[in-house]
């Protein structure tokens, strides 16, 4: 266990210090507190549709993360024949399998957090329809101030401290966004304190659940498909798995009704539509626990799958020979 826990943290500091994952972050970012300037003219539906923007911004966030991720903890390890000096010692592969997916679980929900609270935060702001509509200043600020004082924190801590930059931006981001939000929830529209008077959006977090496991499962997938140490073909694979994840309903209930094969590959292929609840947020309800509850037990048990068929594949494969030609 503690061999775990020790590649799990190794692994995740090595992921959030990756410059991809902060241009990720910043610009998933810049786009959900965008949003309101696409929707402002949409009359009566811009929160619907700032919900919609935002939400499909963290998918893609997480889904990518997932899969580039996957195939930078794996599939460039494996090429680059890494994973021999690690596996020299005392630590099982099933140990290194599981401690890479769970530090790539954790660096997605790292990303998850602080879109979600920008998210919210601009929904409390709402959508300024005319010229006389009032804006909540302080809301504003509340939004861009985890950003700026997080750069500063990180800046300072490597000018300083010799630490990383990115490190302490991400974690510094996630703590600031979270207190700005629990703050935000405590005042209403003149800052003064007036617990939860102000509607906050916090159904959403359940949404965001759902897409962290829809991207931990594709990162479980992406995994499997690194294991061949070729990145280019665990990148064109994943993307494929999730195209068809995505329209799995349409495929193979609608236009392969009734085949055989429709059925087989409706249940192999990970259905990644059930991560996304659009029809609960849309028409203002929250996402019952019921059916958090399916797709928690969906998920582990996919992922549980993908990870014995990987490591039972790991285990017959020699990670110190090359790949010839």
């Amino acid at each position: 266990m503690r061999s775990y826990w020790a590649v799990t943290l190794v692994s995740l500091r090595e992921l959030i210090r990756q410059p991809f994952f902060t241009i990720t972050l910043f610009g998933g970012a810049f786009f959900i507190l965008a949003s309101p300037v696409f929707t402002m003219f949409t009359f009566l539906t811009s929160s619907v549709m700032v919900m919609d923007m935002g939400l499909s911004t963290i998918l893609v966030v997480a889904l990518s993360l997932g899969v580039l991720f996957a195939v930078l903890m794996v599939a460039r390890e494996v090429e680059e024949k890494t994973t021999v000096s690690i596996l020299s010692k005392p630590i099982s592969r099933f140990t290194f399998l599981t401690a890479k997916l769970t530090a790539i679980c954790i660096a997605i929900l790292l990303a998850i957090i602080p879109l979600i609270s920008i998210l919210i935060m601009t929904l409390r702001l709402g959508v300024p329809e005319a010229a006389y509509s009032e804006v909540e200043y302080p809301v504003l600020w509340m939004e861009f101030g985890p950003l700026v004082i997080a750069c500063i924190i990180g800046a300072l801590g490597n000018y300083y401290a010799d630490k990383n930059f990115t490190s302490l931006f991400v974690i510094s981001l996630n703590i600031l966004y979270i207190l700005f939000l629990f703050f935000l929830a405590l005042v209403d529209e003149e800052f003064k304190f007036n617990p939860f008077k102000v509607k906050m959006h916090f159904e959403l977090i359940k949404p965001a659940l759902l897409i962290w496991w829809g991207g931990s499962l594709f990162a479980a997938l992406a995994l499997l498909f690194s294991l061949s140490g070729r990145m280019m073909l665990a990148l064109t694979l994943s993307l494929l798995i999730a195209l068809v994840g995505l329209s799995a309903d349409f495929l193979f209930t609608k236009m392969g009704k009734g085949n055989w094969w429709a059925k087989a590959l409706y249940a192999l292929i990970p259905n990644l539509q059930i991560f996304w609840a659009q029809e609960f947020w849309e028409r203002e309800k929250e996402v019952p626990l019921s059916y958090l509850f399916n797709v928690l037990r969906y998920t582990i048990l996919y992922i549980a799958g993908i990870v014995f068929i990987a490591w039972g594949v790991w285990e017959r494969k020699e990670v110190g020979v090359g790949r010839k030609g």
